[in-house]
């Protein structure tokens, strides 16, 4: 049976179209798993943020009702000591009124704070899965360029077989000379 010459390209078409097909399926695994991922990412940097921000309410509320206190006892010491409020019991209120109002910017501002260090990494981290990306279009082109070269090799290889298997009608002798030895498939062709 004779091998048509074309056969390389029609291995290589093979190979080319195969390599293409399964490069562009992988990109679009990964991109899909890279989409996923960074959805993720964002979902968790929000519940984090609101975490922070839970956190924060409750140490505020604790303390406003820790000056409230603090107030209910100098006016009950004011009261004992039988003096009206005013005077250094006025300065001792006020005093823990600008205390707890401090405390509250201080941590309003810690959580804000922590709430931009995970919007940061957040960004940094949808950035690097973002640069994992792969262009379908490049990534099947790539691998049918692939496909195509390892084709034509496997073609080359084919034809040239066929060719000396047409020469002289002589098949090559897979066992060599006895058993266990090398395969045989120099000028002189053996026949089985």
């Amino acid at each position: 049976m004779p091998f048509p010459a074309a056969l390389p390209l029609i291995i290589g078409g093979i190979g080319a179209a195969g390599g293409a097909g399964l490069s562009l399926m992988q990109a679009g695994r990964q991109n899909s798993a890279m989409s996923r991922a960074m959805d993720a990412q964002a979902r968790s940097a929000g519940i984090q943020q609101k975490q922070i921000a839970n956190q924060s309410f409750v140490q505020q509320q604790e303390t406003m009702r820790q000056a409230r206190q603090l107030e209910g006892r100098i006016r009950v010491a004011a009261g004992e000591a039988g003096a009206t409020f005013g005077g250094s019991f006025a300065a001792m209120s006020n005093q823990s009124a600008f205390d707890a109002a401090r405390n509250q910017q201080i941590i309003r501002s810690n959580a804000t704070m922590q709430q931009q260090a995970v919007r940061t990494g957040a960004e940094a981290n949808i950035a690097s899965l973002a640069a994992q990306y792969k262009d379908p279009i490049i990534s099947g082109l790539m691998g049918g360029m692939q496909g195509l070269s390892a084709g034509l090799a496997i073609g080359g290889v084919v034809s040239q077989i066929g060719q000396l298997m047409n020469a002289g009608g002589a098949t090559a002798n897979i066992g060599g000379a006895g058993a266990g030895a090398m395969p045989s498939y120099g000028g002189n062709i053996a026949t089985v």
